[in-house]
């Protein structure tokens, strides 16, 4: 038998030779479940929401104001009032624009659509109630504001829920900057575009494409209904400028079918879709019978 050289180790043979212990991995990191990530995002997005809002109206309309609220009124849409009626659609389509908005934050989270519906109905007429209650600290709590926040939300429910209405219509806000507020940013540096009613124009759209049989190329207008009042807020600089306000029906352009047809399915035309859910490009609607009346 040949020895091995001095410190070459030999081959164990022994049975009995026991191999080195293994350490045990540690265990993973607990993970938070997808669904669960999904619903905190939901949670964040609808804080940062009306974190945003909250800080908008705080420094727009209450920020430095004196207590001398004229407790509870009515207003509605009289000629001889505030804002001539814009104030309420205003009211009304931000809250269908919140609502609906919203709701889509809950739904991608997993919650169910009604529900979701329902829940983000409540929390924006629990936010606008408290704004409104603000705003009676300072000038008046306005219950056709109230009703409109209503409105607003109760139709955001309805077209989240009814898919043939949401095919059929769409509630829009259009926007040019008039000529009054203009002078307000360059004098006063007021940049608070939501009380330019005289720019805005509020109108409920029919989508010719969404009837059955009708032409296809006919899709690419709305038949529309709009609301819209001039030289009431922002104050009026020429005298001459009556307030006045417009009932009309015209067609507009129907920017959701533009971007169907000339766009492939993509995550832009998602949002561009989206955003022509609720705004109206400006100078793409044809105000073709229109009555008025003047104070």
């Amino acid at each position: 038998m040949i020895a091995a050289p001095a410190g070459v180790p030999t081959e164990q043979t022994d049975d009995t030779a026991t191999a080195p212990l293994a350490i045990p991995a540690p265990p993973p990191a607990p993970l938070v479940p997808r669904r669960n990530r999904a619903k905190l995002y939901a949670a964040g997005g609808l804080a940062l929401t009306y974190a945003a809002f909250s800080t908008y109206a705080y420094f727009a309309w209450f920020r430095g104001k004196e207590n001398n609220g004229m407790g509870i009124t009515y207003d509605g849409f009289g000629v001889d009032t505030y804002a001539g009626g814009a104030d309420k659609l205003g009211h009304a389509w931000t809250g269908y624009l919140l609502s609906r908005a919203t709701t889509g934050f809950l739904t991608t989270a997993g919650w169910p659509k009604l529900e979701s519906s329902l829940v983000a109905a409540s929390i924006s007429q629990v936010f606008f109630t408290v704004s409104e209650y603000e705003d009676s600290l300072i000038y008046q709590f306005e219950m056709g504001d109230i009703i409109a926040n209503v409105a607003g939300a109760a139709f955001a429910v309805l077209m989240v829920n009814v898919p043939a209405v949401d095919r059929l219509l769409d509630f829009r806000f259009e926007y040019v900057p008039s000529k009054d507020y203009r002078r307000t940013v360059r004098d006063d540096g007021n940049i608070d575009f939501f009380q330019d009613y005289s720019g805005q124009s509020y109108m409920l759209a029919l989508h010719l494409d969404a009837i059955p049989r009708m032409p296809s190329i006919l899709g690419f207008a709305d038949v529309v209904v709009g609301f819209e009042t001039r030289h009431y807020s922002p104050p009026r600089a020429d005298p001459n400028d009556a307030p006045t306000q417009r009932l009309y029906l015209g067609v507009s352009l129907n920017l959701q079918h533009v971007l169907g047809e000339l766009f492939c399915d993509s995550r832009g035309r998602r949002i561009g879709h989206q955003i022509a859910e609720y705004i109206s490009l400006p100078y793409t609607t044809l105000k073709a019978v229109d009555a008025e009346r003047s104070q």
